[in-house]
This record gives C-alpha cells, structure tokens and sequence, in this order.
C-alpha cells in the first residue's frame, strides 16, 4: 500500500507538522508514505504553491505520478486557502482514490469568522473519511452533518522524550536543581491564556519562594502579535515576578524534550482549545499537566495525568500547583498516568489504526 499525505508545513515547525512527522515516521513500518508539504520558506507556508489554479494542478499531477492507494490530508481551517483547497479536493476526487482527511480542530467561533457552513460541507462530502483525535472534535462534525459512519476517533499519538535526567535536561538549559519549574509551552497565542499563569505565580511564590515559571516559544510564524507578547512581559514585571519567569523565544527542536524533562508541572491555561498537541509531549515526558477545564482537554481529568481547574483563574491554577506539591502521592500518581497514556497512545499503535483505516477504504476502490 502506498500512502500520500498532504501537510501544510514543513517537520516539526508547529504541532501539526510534528504530528504528521511522528505519524509518517511509525506508518513507513507498514506502509510505503510519500509525504507532499507546501511552503515557500519556514515561515510562509502554502501562499506560493497555492497561489494559482496552475499550480493546484500541479500539486495534482505529482500525487498523480505518485499512484498512491490512499491522499490523506491533515486540515486545519487556518492551513489552507479556502478557494484553492476547494479546487484541490475536487481535482483529488477525479483520481478516484480514497481521500482521508484529518480535523485538527473544533473551535466552533472559526465558522463564523474564518469559514462559511456551506465550504466546510463541501470539504466533508469530498473525502470518504474523517479522523477525529477526541469525541469533542467528532460531536462537531456531526453537528454540520457529517455522518457519523464516515467519521473515525484515533486518538493524538504520544512520542516518548528523550531518556535524559530531570538533573541532565536542567544542566543543559541552566537551570537551578532546586527550583520549582513550572513550563508553559508553545507558541505564544492568546487562546493559551499564558497571562493567568503569570498572575498565578504570585500566589505560587508565597508557598514555593524558589518557583519559576519558563514561557518556552516564540509567536507562530505570520503572526504580527508583539502586543501581546509586550503585554505578557509588563504584566510579569507589574506582578513582581519579572526575574521569576523566562521567555525563551523559540525553542529548537532539539531542546523540546530537554525543557519538559527539567519542567515539574505543564500548565495550559487555555480559554479554547480542539485538543492539545503540547499535552501530548508532556504526556510523553511523564509531566503532570495543570489545564483548564474546557473542551478539547477533558483528557486531563479523564486519564488522571493532572489536574483541571477553572478558566481565567489564576488563582485556581495556584491552588492546583500547591496540591501537587503538597500531595505527594497524588503528585506521582499523574506520572504513573502519563507513564500509561503514552504506552496506550504511542505513535506505533496510532499508526497501526490508521493503516487499518486505509485499508477499509481500499476496498471500495478497486
């Protein structure tokens, strides 16, 4: 079986392009996968390749030369030009292939900002299958009336950190071994709700004086949002904590297993979210994760690899922070949790789901 999967960016340049690269790298055990990935640069993803009609055809044509047995597309709303992907899925459609697409999300605000109902039912009835990472994800499909018999859960894959030491990953980052590390993660966002953590450091150093908070991204690429990034730093310094937490900028592929080794605690003080890839590599590191409790992250609470709190509280996600420092054993029951997620949810046994997947579609087409 010979698979070709669509990604917007190249590897490991935002959380969708590191899980299209875990993913292809587990199917090659099963599958021959050749992957297409559109971009001009590493920070111009898609505008020059999907700027014409001519050049969709083109993009057609290889996967054509290709002769795969399954397309499958890994989608977000934000990734693609809506008129030019509209014309990519109809002229996918005419090599009679099956076509698997992958929702990465389920903000229901995009439909009223980014697209029409109308363009998102096209792109569903085009495709024969969708996978959906949670049933969060899944009961939005079926809300706009995807039937639920095209409709596939496989669940985010999980990639196991690096075996270095928590003493290890600190000593390469610099980092004292006696403090407290508290890790958020990623790219800047406003969605992430990364100015309740610095509130909540406040009330954190009043029981943990040694606590530090590590901000580890950068703004995503395309984004103009320095106003939030100079708002995030003045609100550190206007809550005394200015010399307390670090923004690293972006951080190299090779230091992301280093930063959730030296951290103690993930916190994910989303206002939204689909599902978090982010989670998932703490999940991987054995990190206790600290999230708000909204769709997209019942995962948390569900597994037990931490703890849920309320969104846009900081002084809920304190709270939460002391009682994993305070209660030991809970504290090593989240490790233990994240220890059995991510031999549930390693990226083998995904793989190994998906080319299932493909192979039920397979049959309809010869």
């Amino acid at each position: 079986m010979k698979v070709c999967i669509l990604s917007p960016y190249p590897e490991f340049r935002n959380g969708l392009s590191a899980y299209t690269a875990f993913l292809i790298e587990k199917l090659r055990n099963y599958v021959e996968v050749s992957p297409i990935s559109f971009y001009q640069n590493r920070t111009m993803p898609l505008l020059k390749e999907f700027s014409s009609p001519i050049k969709i055809r083109k993009i057609c044509k290889r996967i054509e030369e290709i002769d795969p047995t399954v397309v499958h597309i890994q989608f977000t709303t934000v990734a693609y030009p809506k008129v030019s992907f509209s014309l990519l899925l109809s002229l996918l459609r005419k090599l009679n292939r099956p076509i698997v697409l992958t929702q990465h999300e389920a903000i229901p605000e995009i439909r009223k900002i980014k697209l029409r109902t109308g363009y998102e039912k096209f792109i569903y009835e085009k495709v024969d299958a969708i996978i959906a990472h949670t049933e969060h994800i899944k009961k939005y499909l079926l809300d706009i009336g995807v039937p639920k018999e095209k409709v596939a859960i496989i669940p985010h894959g999980v990639h196991i950190a690096s075996k270095i030491s928590k003493g290890e990953a600190r000593e390469k980052l610099n980092l004292s071994s006696n403090a407290l590390i508290l890790l958020v993660f990623g790219y800047i966002s406003r969605h992430k709700g990364i100015e309740y953590a610095i509130k909540a450091m406040r009330s954190i150093r009043k029981d943990v004086e040694q606590a530090r908070l590590i901000i580890a991204g950068g703004l995503p690429p395309l984004s103009n949002d320095f106003a939030y990034l100079k708002k995030l730093k003045a609100l550190s310094e206007a809550e005394g904590v200015v010399g307390k937490t670090l923004f690293t900028g972006y951080v190299e592929d090779e230091l992301i297993s280093s930063y959730h080794r030296a951290a103690d605690i993930l916190l994910l003080p989303y206002t939204n979210a689909s599902e978090s890839g982010i989670l998932h590599l703490a999940v991987g590191a054995g990190l206790p994760i600290i999230a708000s409790n909204i769709k997209g992250l019942e995962i948390v609470s569900q597994n037990g690899i931490g703890l849920s709190v309320d969104p846009y509280d900081s002084e809920s996600i304190a709270a939460a922070v002391k009682r994993l420092l305070k209660d030991k054993e809970l504290y090593q029951k989240c490790i233990k949790a994240c220890q059995n997620l991510a031999k549930e949810r390693c990226w083998e046994k995904i793989a190994e789901m998906h080319v299932q997947l493909y192979e039920s579609l397979k049959s309809n087409f010869n």
